[in-house]
């Protein structure tokens, strides 16, 4: 069917050109060839072909001495010189009626009409229209607080796009800390001074009058971890006593490496900070050293490559009282 319609394409229009005997023979026979291929019920809507051009193709502004492509297989009558779709030829001049005459790179020439020349620099930019489409390289964008964050996304489109960005569904607003901007190729959002408040989830969404797409990327924003969980003192002898905290419940977007441990004497006159250990590596410590009958309490830090985060500080305690031998 495919080839019935092809074939059913051809059309007839005039032709004045010069041609020895022998090659109009010759391409009479190829078109008589290409034409007897063809079902009765086919020949039947050759000239129909026209008037369905004519209403589908969008007219083509034709400028004389200008290159061409031709739209479909065609046959110029008298000499039957066949035009093949996609072929080039240039206009040499018109008939005022939407008739003109088209020259071939090989130096023939014939008049064909309007609707069977297309302008390909037209068909280009039409192909050249698309929807918008984003895609990230990377899920996550990862800086450290303070510094400037760009979350760049790759876009193509055609023609130029509607950007809007969100963080966690609300939309941000340009301006401030927030610099939105779109490249060729690009989609890009920027935040200035970032703090632990612009971690999150953020969706560009790009729009043009051919649709729209989405596409979310994370931004983790390094910093010192948290205050690890309550520090709970158990075990309380003489002399020493045991310590177990939980891991900070925000690391910072950085793995922890260690935590310290320091102890003050309490009571009504609290004492500096001592440290008890600078690296400890676990969540629990055992403390000695101890006085015997005073009150103590001890706190805990943890500590990744940014830095060290605030600590939890325990309940006050008393070492138990140690009996004269």
């Amino acid at each position: 069917m495919r080839n019935i319609q092809k074939q059913a394409n051809l059309s007839w229009v005039g032709l004045t050109r010069d041609s020895n005997e022998e090659e109009q023979e010759t391409r009479r026979q190829a078109f008589s060839k290409k034409r007897g291929e063809l079902p009765a019920i086919s020949i039947q809507l050759v000239q129909a072909s026209e008037e369905a051009m004519a209403q589908t193709q969008p007219a083509v502004h034709i400028v004389v001495g200008e290159t061409y492509v031709v739209n479909e297989d065609i046959a110029v009558q008298d000499d039957e010189l066949l035009l093949s779709d996609g072929e080039h030829v240039r206009v040499l001049s018109g008939d005022g009626q939407g008739k003109y005459l088209v020259e071939t790179k090989d130096g023939e020439s014939g008049w064909i009409s309007q609707q069977h020349l297309r302008d390909e620099r037209q068909s280009d930019a039409m192909k050249s229209r698309e929807p918008p489409i984003l895609s990230a390289s990377s899920d996550t964008v990862s800086c450290r607080k303070g510094e400037r964050a760009c979350l760049r996304l790759s876009l193509t489109a055609s023609p130029k796009v509607d950007i809007k960005w969100y963080l966690e569904n609300e939309e941000l607003v340009e301006g401030g800390r927030y610099c939105m901007s779109s490249e060729q190729n690009s989609a890009i959002l920027e935040i200035a001074s970032v703090t632990s408040d612009d971690n999150g989830v953020y969706k560009c969404v790009a729009s043009n009058d051919l649709g729209l797409d989405a596409c979310s990327i994370s931004l983790e924003v390094q910093d010192v971890p948290g205050p690890p969980g309550p520090v709970q003192v158990c075990n309380i002898m003489a002399k020493s006593a045991q310590l177990n905290w939980a891991p900070p419940a925000y690391s910072g977007n950085v793995a922890i490496s260690h935590f310290t441990v320091e102890k003050r004497v309490g009571g009504d006159s609290p004492g500096q900070w001592e440290e008890v250990s600078s690296c400890c590596r676990d969540t629990q410590k055992v403390v000695f050293q101890l006085d015997s009958g005073v009150k103590y309490q001890f706190r805990v830090c943890a500590v990744n490559v940014i830095g060290k985060g605030p600590p939890n500080v325990s309940p006050e305690i008393a070492t138990r009282y140690r009996l004269p031998s």
